[in-house]
Parts: C-alpha cells; sequence; structure tokens
C-alpha cells in the first residue's frame, strides 16, 4: 500500500511536465528584437543569428579554452559522414575564412575510414559512399584522405608510420575506394564473425577505427586527431563504459582530450553540443550528412549495452533536457590520470592498466571462476592468479578490453600489431619493476 502511494507521488511531476504548455516568448532571449525560431533549453528561444553566433561561440571557445592547438599544428578531422562530423567540417571551414575575426590558425586535413567490410556491403555501394563523401570534402577545398578499416590490419609494432610495409593504403585527394584486399577483409570478417556479442563488437570496431585513424595521422604529419562527438553520444558513452567495467577509464574516453597515445592526441571540440544543436546548425547551414552507419543500426535498443544506454538517455532528455549537460559535466571532473600506478597500457585500448589489485579482490575471484569453468590450471605470481597460457593476452588487458577478447572464438584473429607492441612494451616495464629494489636511488 505505502508503496503504491509513493508511486503516485513520484509519478504526478512528471505527468505534469508532459501537460503543462510553457508559455514562451516570440522574442529572441539574446538580441530581444528578432523573433524566436528555435528553442535550445527549456525557456530560450533565439533567432537565427543569434543562435549561429551562440554555435560558433561555444565551438571557438571550448577549442581556446584548452590551449591545446598551437598556431599553424596540423590537425586531422576525422569524418564519419554523420551530422556531428559533418558540422564539425563546417564550423572548422568557417573558422579558417580570411574574413573572420580571430581565425582558427591551425592547419586540417580530413580522413574518411570506410567501413563498408564491416556491414557486409558490396564493392559498388561502398564506391557510391565514398564519391558523396569526396564531394563533401571538395566543398571545403580541405585535402583529403580516404582509407578503409581492414588496413588497420597492415599495421605492424614500433613502426610509427617509417615503415612503408606498415603503412595502410590511403588515398589522397582521390575520388574511389582503396584497392580492394580480398586478403584484409577475410581477416576483418573472421574477427569479426567470432564476436557474437554485439556489444563487444561495437567496442572491437571502435578500437580498430581508433587505431588507424591514430596511424594515418602519423602517416599524413598531424599531431592531433578531431573527433566530432557530440555531447549526447559522450554521455551514452560515459554510462556504457561504467556498466562494462571501463570506469577508470571515462576521464580519456569522454573528456576534451585523450593523450592516452604519445605521438597524438585526440580532441573531441563538440563535447558540449547536444544533437538538437548540431541538427539546428546544419539545417541553418544547409549541411546534408552522408552516412551514419554503425554494427547495431537498425537493430532493437536489446542489441547492445550501449543501444540500451542511448535509448535510456535519449528518452531522459526529452524529459529533462539537462540531462547530457549533467551528465557530461560530471565526467569532467574525473582525472584521467588518478591513481594509475603502472606505466603498463592495454594492448587493445592503449588505456593505464587497471588490473593492479590486491589478492582478495573481485577481480581475482572473476579470474578464478574464469579459469576453472575451463578446465584451466593457476598460477598465483605476486598476489595475482593468472591462466597458466604463456600466449594469454589477459595480462596485457584492462578489465573492459578482457571481457571482449573473452567473447572471440580466438585472440589469434586480432592484428598482430596489437598483441606484439604492448607485449614488448609490457615485458620491459616488468623487467624494471622487478629490479627497481636493487637500484640505488640517485637523489
Amino acid at each position: 500500500m505505502c508503496s503504491r502511494v509513493e508511486e503516485d507521488f513520484t509519478d504526478g511531476p512528471v505527468r505534469k511536465l508532459k501537460s503543462d504548455k510553457v508559455r514562451i516568448s516570440r522574442l529572441c532571449m539574446k538580441c530581444g528584437e528578432n523573433e524566436g525560431k528555435v528553442v535550445i533549453r527549456m525557456n530560450d528561444p533565439f533567432c537565427w543569428d543569434c543562435f549561429l553566433v551562440y554555435v560558433v561561440h561555444k565551438f571557438r571557445a571550448v577549442i581556446g579554452k584548452s590551449k591545446l592547438i598551437r598556431d599553424a599544428e596540423a590537425v586531422l578531422l576525422a569524418y564519419s559522414g554523420g551530422s556531428s562530423s559533418s558540422a564539425l567540417l563546417h564550423l572548422v571551414h568557417d573558422g579558417m575564412e580570411k574574413s573572420k575575426f580571430k581565425k582558427l590558425r591551425f592547419k586540417a586535413d580530413v580522413v574518411y575510414i570506410d567501413e563498408g567490410a564491416t556491414f557486409g556491403w558490396n564493392w559498388e555501394k561502398r564506391q557510391e559512399i565514398v564519391f558523396h563523401i569526396v564531394d563533401f570534402c571538395k566543398s571545403f577545398g580541405f585535402t583529403y584522405y580516404i582509407t578503409s578499416i581492414e588496413q588497420v590490419f597492415k599495421l605492424i609494432p614500433h613502426s610509427k608510420g617509417k615503415d612503408l610495409s606498415a603503412v595502410p593504403t590511403v588515398m589522397k585527394n582521390c575520388c574511389q575506394c582503396v584497392p580492394q584486399n580480398q586478403d584484409l577483409e577475410e581477416k576483418l570478417l573472421k574477427l569479426l564473425d567470432t564476436c557474437k556479442n554485439l556489444t563487444f563488437k561495437e567496442r572491437l570496431v571502435h578500437h580498430l577505427r581508433t587505431e588507424l585513424l591514430i596511424a594515418v595521422a602519423l602517416m599524413t604529419g598531424n599531431s592531433k586527431v578531431m573527433l566530432g562527438t557530440s555531447g549526447n553520444r559522450l554521455a551514452v558513452q560515459m554510462l556504457s563504459d561504467i556498466a562494462q567495467g571501463r570506469g577508470a577509464h571515462v576521464a580519456l574516453n569522454t573528456g576534451f582530450s585523450d593523450a592516452r597515445n604519445e605521438d597524438i592526441m585526440i580532441v573531441r571540440p563538440l563535447k558540449d553540443f547536444t544533437n538538437k544543436e548540431v541538427a539546428l546548425y546544419n539545417r541553418f547551414n544547409s549541411v546534408e550528412s552522408v552516412t551514419s552507419t554503425s554494427v547495431t543500426t537498425m537493430t532493437t535498443s536489446r542489441t547492445s549495452i550501449e543501444r540500451l544506454t542511448e535509448k535510456f538517455v535519449t528518452g531522459l532528455q526529452t524529459e529533462y533536457p539537462s540531462t547530457v549537460c549533467n551528465i557530461t559535466r560530471t565526467a569532467e571532473k574525473l582525472d584521467s590520470h588518478l591513481g594509475h600506478t603502472t606505466e603498463s597500457r592495454c594492448a587493445l585500448c592503449k588505456a593505464w592498466l587497471d588490473t593492479s589489485v590486491d589478492n582478495a579482490s573481485a577481480l581475482n575471484s572473476l579470474r578464478l571462476s574464469h579459469v576453472l569453468s575451463k578446465g584451466g590450471s593457476l598460477v598465483q605470481q605476486n598476489g595475482i592468479i593468472n591462466g597458466h597460457d604463456s600466449d594469454d593476452l589477459s595480462d596485457l588487458l584492462c578489465y573492459g578490453c578482457q571481457a571482449v577478447v573473452s567473447q572471440l572464438a580466438s585472440a589469434d584473429y586480432l592484428p598482430q600489431h596489437m598483441k606484439k607492441s604492448e607485449k614488448q612494451q609490457n615485458l620491459r616495464l616488468l623487467q624494471k619493476e622487478s629490479i627497481q629494489n636493487f637500484l640505488i636511488d640517485e637523489s
């Protein structure tokens, strides 16, 4: 009886929000003269001119406040064909025009990664989309590069773009797809086919895409990669990361800057933009998106954790317009370096390992259960339980990526550079730690 009363009490304000009509002045809240055309928040109407100034100022402010992008620095714009990355290209191009006061002074190139192989698209469909991508990039005058996601299998450890055999095939200012490579496509499809869980498949494709973006940036001489990820997407990613055991890396995955890679920094200047603001900006400037497809497109909300989280956040944002802002602001308060006592990196996501825990921990209990369920033998070293297999990748992965690899039929299908590079690095770090107590402190 009490629970029923509580339900009625808590449901009241929600129904009231849906039924009450908020009286909004038709005049722009900024200039107070023109008629309001768009409503960003609950009671904030803007005219088109003031809305454009508001968006441009927000974009430039987040870049200027960070002080990370220097004058004449080479930045690679990652273009997916979606609405957010299309808005990013338009904002950057608009800010670089000579007529603009305090124009953006960094140099920008564009890269598009063809992911058609992950969706099973035929060559003709992939080529058709590339034609649209090229037309869009040409309209802004950017130097653009076209590559495909299967090219990530050409990378080898520690090449940093200097070894020609490790360089992915990239088409510069060319209006066609990367030449088809059946061997690389077969490796990609084998890897994805072994991962039956869409949650982990989506994460795996994300890691492959990021690896390729870093490689292309190194090859083309860019020091930063700029993503067009909106605040809605980052809010969804933050909650889904926590649900997937990636809470230790939330600040890296959702903050403005991601410096986990020593050579290339990833920045997200649209992190404060909602999807509504992006859509209105594109409509005002007649910016059309080309394509926006993922492995969970046209699936139900229960197919993956990220899709379910997206449905939850979108529904909450409809009722409470400050939801996305509150989630992203919470993520900003997290320290990406707090609590990291090791320099070892995850072989898959390249974040700091979060698996250095005490013997009596939930993580070691999960390891014990996982190994015993497979009938494996155990080795206990420094209080950490490991499987006996010397080729096991679990010691080189963070907790979230261990869950991804555990869904694969075999880790042998992963790109070789992911397994070898971090294994060599972590072995050197372990050797250094083992002799640390015997070294003389120079201070």
